[in-house]
């Protein structure tokens, strides 16, 4: 609300960061503008729906903080977007763009899953296998020197039956 009044702006700030009025009436760094704004509109409220879900749901398991921040930074631009019919941009960093605090939270949530999904990676070396597969390969049926227990003494499932009358 402030940056939109533009009474503040502009302001320098160290690091040669400026806080300046910017209108985006595209998505990220101005791409896209020449759409339709109907299309633009739909096409992001899809996109902020199935984050929405897939969060709810429990996605990322590896950093719920992420999700919470990739869905609030695509709900406060989506707001803004609607209500103004523009993002409304007002942090410039020098040689890079004008971004605000949404786009801010939606960069650390990507940040923090990358960061998650690489510490989450298995650490192996050169020969080495997994703990999880070895893990598998311990349990499977054929170390353990026994078929399935549905299959012992030849018989067979009931839909199998029913199968291979079919075939």
């Amino acid at each position: 609300m402030v940056a939109e009044s533009g009474a503040l702006l502009p302001i320098a700030l160290p690091l040669g960061i400026d806080l300046r009025l910017s209108h985006n009436p595209g998505i990220a760094f101005g791409s896209l503008t020449d759409l339709p704004p109907g299309v633009l509109y739909v096409g992001i409220s899809l996109l902020v729906v199935v984050l929405a879900v897939a969060v709810l749901r429990g996605w990322p398991k590896e950093s719920p903080t992420a999700g919470g921040l990739l869905l609030g930074g695509a709900v406060g631009n989506l707001g803004n977007r609607l209500l103004e019919g523009h993002v409304t941009d007002f942090v410039a960093v020098p040689r890079f763009s004008v971004f605000n605090l949404a786009d801010v939270a939606i960069t650390f949530g990507i940040v923090l899953l990358v960061l998650a999904n690489l510490r989450e990676q298995p650490e192996s070396g050169d020969g080495e296998v997994s703990e999880l597969v070895r893990r598998a390969a311990l349990s499977s049926p054929a170390q353990q020197g026994t078929r399935p227990g549905w299959r012992r003494g030849g018989r067979r499932r009931r839909g199998e039956q029913h199968a291979r009358r079919w075939r």
